[in-house]
């Protein structure tokens, strides 16, 4: 019986190390960086930017970004299309060191000078 029960523990312990971990499991940003995730709430896939620079940044997340954190010290403008603003409307304005749990779809952004 105690057998068993080890080799069951075993079993179930090899099981957790191959199931894949969920994109929303990292909901984190690091200070200095822009994190955009391409559902609402922080979930789903994240891409992450940084060092912040002045200049329009495409997102390359297939669906867009649909929330995102602010981790910098400069303000960002999200758009619509992929070349900011000569290419979509503006969608979202994330102050430094905010977040934004709901965004329209952004294909790209502008860093401003504060």
């Amino acid at each position: 019986m105690m057998k068993r029960t080890a080799s069951a523990v075993a079993f179930a312990a090899a099981a957790a190390l191959v199931l894949p971990v969920s994109a929303s499991a990292d909901s984190g940003c690091q200070n200095g960086k822009l994190c955009a995730w391409s559902q609402p709430g922080f979930t789903g896939d994240k891409e992450v930017e940084g060092p912040i620079n002045l200049e329009c940044i495409g997102i390359t997340l297939t669906q867009g970004a649909r929330s995102t954190k602010n981790m910098s010290t400069r303000t960002i403008v999200f758009f619509t299309g992929q070349d900011c603003a000569f290419d979509g409307s503006p969608t979202a304005i994330v102050l430094p060191n905010s977040q934004s749990s709901s965004v329209a779809d952004s294909f790209s952004f502008l860093v401003t000078a504060g």
